[in-house]
């Protein structure tokens, strides 16, 4: 309970149970404070905090000497202006005066002055510029299509025109190069122009087409993107592929079957700390720590087991409660955020993934969040990985190198 204010008449206190004002007639609950003043027979008479403060209350429970706060502060505010009227003089205020009027004609000068500059320099700069575009003038240009994602990395030597020499050609290979048109050789011997690798092209393609077993026609015309994509460098390094083993289950297997996509599977990794993560993969939007899961037992679902006042989310599979996934997943980020500090790769965002190898139809309906966790499956764990491009994929082979060095192989 507060510290009682003796005041003669009325004291503050705690209130026990419910109340009403004798001023404004409200009602008060428990457990506030509020002016309470006890008469000779030992009955409450309760006065609420505002109705002390302005006085609206009976005039037998005032105490003796009782000022409103109205009343303080208009008293206060007279004393106040009584002693600033006597503390200065008219040779003060004069004094006062000057010095204001001295530093607002300060601060107006410097302002006019610093804006006369910077229009002065602005103007310098624009004369500048103009000058060195009139004596170097641009070459003229080609207007092309922009890519809808990227720009070209490079660019492909032209082909020799079909029938100019005599040498015997190589033999092409069935599955890396394209079939030629037949009837190309009637256009002017004019090869077909080669676009380089961009990311809007290299998303979401499905496995390459064999050609050439006899089982299916040989394309009519080559596609101009397989000769740039035959000459672009493997995403993985070679520090990362010499000595990794091959994966031992469906999730390991759709990760490593994803890297002519532009992803680097490292497998299973220990972080310096001692955790070990299942699956680490590095794509052109971060790195992704995948946690595998045996193939569902029932329906995948997030269910709130709390009361009406509080949520308190849970994972289920089935009847069976694995919200502690979350925790551990949570914890191995933490680890791999640790051991990533101070390196190229200290800033790249980290997604933890809860991937189920097989779910029949109808137990889950799509991928979802839970606590920072993306539980998904094996046939939609490749999409969100490649939705979006932040790295190339020089520097994604670069970054997956440090990667390698950072975190041990499990």
């Amino acid at each position: 309970m507060a510290d009682r204010v003796d005041t003669g008449a009325v004291q503050q206190e705690v209130l026990r149970h419910r109340a009403q004002c004798v001023g404004c007639r409200s009602k008060l609950p428990p457990r506030g404070l509020a002016w309470v003043h006890r008469d000779a027979s030992g009955v409450e008479h309760v006065v609420c905090d505002t109705c002390f403060r302005a006085g609206t209350f009976p005039e037998e429970l005032r105490p003796e000497g009782y000022l409103t706060a109205i009343q303080k502060a208009e008293l206060e505010a007279r004393a106040r202006a009584e002693a600033e009227a006597e503390a200065l003089s008219v040779e003060a205020v004069e004094s006062v005066a000057h010095s204001v009027a001295q530093s607002l004609a300060e601060t107006l000068a410097r302002s006019v002055e610093e804006t006369a500059a910077a229009a002065a320099r602005k103007a310098r700069e624009e004369a500048d510029a103009y000058a060195a575009a009139i004596a170097n003038p641009p070459e003229p240009t080609v207007d092309i299509a922009p890519l809808e994602a990227g720009t070209l990395v490079g660019t492909e030597a032209l082909t020799a025109a079909p029938g100019g020499s005599g040498a015997t050609d190589p033999v092409p290979d069935p599955v890396s190069d394209p079939v030629p048109d037949p009837t190309a050789a009637s256009d002017e011997g004019l090869p077909e122009p080669v676009v380089a690798w961009s990311a809007s092209e290299e998303l979401f393609q499905g496995p390459p087409v064999r050609v050439g077993d006899g089982s299916e026609s040989p394309r009519a015309k080559p596609r101009i993107r397989d000769a740039a994509r035959a000459s672009e460098p493997d995403p993985v390094p070679l520090t990362v592929r010499a000595g990794r083993a091959q994966p031992s289950d469906a999730i390991g297997r759709v990760l490593m079957a994803a890297e002519n996509r532009g992803l680097v599977w490292l497998g299973p990794r220990t972080t310096p700390e001692g955790r070990t993560v299942d699956h680490v993969a590095l794509s052109p939007n971060g790195v992704w720590l995948v946690k595998t899961e045996p193939p569902a037992t029932g329906r995948i679902e997030r269910r709130d087991v709390g009361d009406w006042f509080t949520a308190e989310p849970r994972l289920y599979v089935g009847d069976q409660d694995r919200s502690e996934v979350a925790v551990t997943s949570a914890a191995d980020e933490v680890s791999v955020a640790r051991a990533l500090v101070a390196s190229p790769l200290e800033s790249l965002p980290i997604y933890r993934v809860l991937c189920f190898a097989d779910v029949p139809p109808a137990w889950i309906e799509r991928p979802f969040e839970f606590q920072g966790m993306w539980v998904t499956w094996s046939r939609h764990l490749i999409e969100p990985m490649l939705a979006t491009v932040h790295i190339q994929r020089a520097e994604v082979s670069r970054l997956a190198s440090v990667l390698d060095r950072i975190l041990t192989r499990a």
